[in-house]
């Protein structure tokens, strides 16, 4: 028998075969989860970043959506006068739009911006809509669906590509025909529509439009155009930021066969330029956008890592020399184990950064306009204009629109006499939207009480009232409100509880005081206007009177997460998030502007009230996990983890310069005339009014989680 063949000979050989195998395999195996988790982490990027295309996409042609309510109250003019002024204003607070277009009977008149360093727009001046035989088919299509179109992107006759939305305006001061029009195109061809007679009239020129919610007949008075290069569009997204981040990218069409390159990084500017690239969705189906964000990294993903190849040459070394490849094995393994602890470590601590930066930002920009009702058209409604809700009271001429944060810090300024009050109370039905007659008979007692005890009129008291202020028909406006109710709620003057001994009309259980306090989001109202007033400005209605909160009463409402969650109660069915999770960035934002007011010694008193529990309670108010009940059982989760430490070392850092450089100026001044009609004729979102429905139980938990779960 040959040395080659002795059983120690070959049991080591297998044995150091089997350790080489075990070792290739382990080195392709952690290979593979590398580029796994790079492809994981760039599609989570990728959906970032789309999200923040499909928030402009709906608000750059939620524009239109506010032009037509204008024009809609319009019968003197007013909007087109001073379209300018409005459109300027629009495209200012909007952004990602270029332009902004009237059309009335479908042809051109006005365009704001007309002419700047990016557009020139004089030529589409008198561009006949409804004459121009390539236009006309999609511009009656538009009209006769009734509803937004949204267009692009399109390459523009002087370069680059756009996008447009044109959406159809129906009012009730519309003439019933289109005239008849004409039209020539740049080559001298003429065109032109027929109306004279009463057969074309009915056949070509005759667009009638909803009924009014009083039943008056609507016909077509023209199109409004939101025009938005796309340079414009996507400057909110800043998909710049993804190439500084070491990757290129892509945004196409969906189309299979020839996909439209939109937007490109500087290496990417052709279709087939990326190789194996991320593919994360942009879709916003009611406008028909159903584009592809495309991620790859700058050179492309490393199908073997230079680590590998070193690591295989120094195995194949250690095994056949020494016999020492399981111990190499071992620090392989090791030391690819601290890298993705360390890259995982790094985004996290990413992730948590951009929580701070964000949670800093949320309290400054007011989403949604702020709707208030002065005292005396407030005691003065009915019950079924009450219950007729924001879009009720809003056709009634009731509401002042407020746009925005400087707009309502304006029109309470210390030199007016106004002051705002907003009403706190629970709903106790699971059929009727807002307060029952006990709580409405309460909130008219405490007006009298505030005004009297203020010695002011019911003139200059504004009411700000959840089912009044909080559009109930347009979903994505009632969203966009309830995401604004921190701001609403730290800006009024006066907190007043209403919370009468009742009874829950469904339920049977008792509703008072102590079950009003019990609340998630009745505790976060307080703490917001507590923050940016005192304490003596929270009242709580009794029929003797009001009476301002104690001590006591705060130090137990600051513990915001004690208080009881519907979401929590329901053990999160259907649910992976907790609504506590919601109120992290709000809560953050809270505490830096406290923090920020010690620190520069303008602090309200309410906020150093909060300061000295906050300092003593921190673990209570911010609790740093939280449990996470479901039907299975309750597992913990991170809540602010050590997020409050990062917003102190931030308010620590910042100089101050960060709110000098915050935008204060009021449009009310700018604006004088055109805001005296908005409060004479508010805005128009939809015809049919939601009068009181009944819900269904599974209803009323979607309900209560969107409108009295935020407030």
């Amino acid at each position: 028998m040959t040395w080659y063949f002795d059983p120690k000979f070959l049991a080591t050989n297998v044995t150091l075969a089997v350790i080489f195998g075990l070792a290739i395999w382990q080195f392709l195996s952690s290979e593979e989860k590398r580029q796994g988790v790079a492809r994981t982490n760039a599609e989570e990027l990728g959906r970032l970043y789309a999200s923040k295309i499909v928030m402009q996409a709906r608000v750059s042609v939620s524009s239109t959506w506010s032009l037509d309510a204008y024009l809609k109250v319009d019968s003197c003019n007013v909007t087109t006068s001073n379209f300018d002024a409005i459109a300027a204003g629009i495209i200012e607070n909007y952004r990602g739009i270029s332009n902004l277009q009237l059309a009335p009977e479908g042809t051109v008149s006005q365009i704001y911006p007309l002419v700047n360093e990016k557009q020139d727009n004089r030529g589409a001046i008198g561009h006949a809509l409804m004459v121009d035989p390539n236009r006309r088919g999609g511009a009656v299509s538009t009209i006769l669906k009734q509803s937004t179109t949204f267009i692009g992107p399109v390459t523009l006759i002087q370069g680059g590509l756009a996008v447009l939305a044109r959406h159809p305006v129906f009012t009730t001061h519309a003439s019933k025909y289109l005239p008849s029009q004409s039209w020539s195109n740049e080559d001298g061809e003429s065109y032109s529509t027929n109306c004279s007679t009463p057969e074309s009239r009915l056949a070509d020129c005759h667009f009638p439009g909803p009924l009014t919610r009083k039943g008056e007949p609507t016909y077509f008075w023209g199109f409004v155009t939101m025009l938005a290069l796309m340079s414009d569009f996507l400057e909110t997204a800043d998909l710049a930021g993804l190439e500084e981040q070491g990757f290129q990218y892509q945004l196409v069409t969906a189309a299979a066969d020839d996909p439209l390159l939109i937007v490109h990084s500087s290496r990417a500017s052709a279709i087939d330029n990326l190789g194996n690239p991320v593919e994360v969705e942009v879709l916003v189906p009611r406008l028909g956008i159903d584009w592809r964000l495309l991620l790859e990294p700058t050179g492309g993903w490393q199908p073997v890592s230079n680590e590998f190849w070193l690591q295989l040459v120094l195995l194949v070394c250690l095994t056949f020399v020494t016999g020492l490849g399981v111990s190499f094995l071992m620090v392989g393994n090791v030391r690819s184990t601290y890298q993705r602890r360390k890259q995982l470590e790094e985004e996290r601590e990413h992730r948590l950064n951009l929580q701070v930066l964000e949670g800093r930002d949320c309290l400054r920009n007011m989403a949604h306009p702020m709707n208030v009702i002065s005292a005396s058209d407030f005691l003065s409604l009915s019950a079924e204009d009450l219950f007729s809700l924001h879009e009720g009271v809003r056709d009634l001429h009731r509401l002042v629109v407020l746009d925005t944060l400087a707009d309502v810090m304006d029109f309470f300024s210390l030199d007016s006499e106004r002051k705002a009050v907003i009403f706190s109370y629970q709903w106790l039905s699971w059929t009727k939207k807002g307060p029952n007659e006990t709580q409405l008979q309460a909130m008219h007692s405490a007006l009298h009480f505030y005004c009297k005890a203020h010695s002011i009129s019911f003139d200059d008291v504004y009411v700000w009232l959840d089912i009044l202020a909080i559009p109930q028909c347009n979903r994505e406006m009632q969203q966009l409100a309830v995401y604004s109710l921190y701001i609403y709620a730290s800006k009024v003057h006066a907190l007043i509880i209403i919370a009468p001994e009742s009874t829950h009309e469904n339920t049977g259980q008792k509703a008072d005081l102590e079950t009003y306090k019990s609340r998630v989001w009745t505790r976060v109202e307080q703490v917001a206007n507590l923050i940016s007033n005192s304490k003596d400005v929270i009242f709580i209605w009794s029929p003797e009177g009001l009476s301002q909160v104690g001590d006591a009463w705060i130090q137990d409402i600051i513990g915001i997460f004690d208080a009881e969650m519907t979401c929590c109660r329901l053990k999160h069915v259907n649910q992976r998030i907790c609504d506590k999770a919601s109120l992290v960035k709000p809560l953050l934002g809270m505490w830096y502007q406290v923090k920020m007011g010690m620190k520069l010694g303008t602090a309200t008193p309410g906020a150093k009230t909060f300061s000295e529990l906050a300092e003593t309670q921190k673990s209570r108010i911010f609790p740093s996990h939280f449990d996470f009940i479901t039907e299975t059982g309750v597992e913990s989760k991170e809540l602010f983890s050590d997020l409050v430490d990062r917003i102190e070392k931030l308010a620590l850092e910042d100089d101050g310069k960060y709110e000098e450089n915050i935008d204060t100026s009021s449009t009310l001044q700018k604006r004088k005339t055109f805001n005296r009609m908005k409060a004479s004729q508010p805005v128009k979102f939809c015809d049919e009014l939601p009068k009181s429905q009944p819900m269904s139980p599974s209803d009323q938990t979607e309900n209560e989680g969107m409108i009295r779960e935020r407030f």
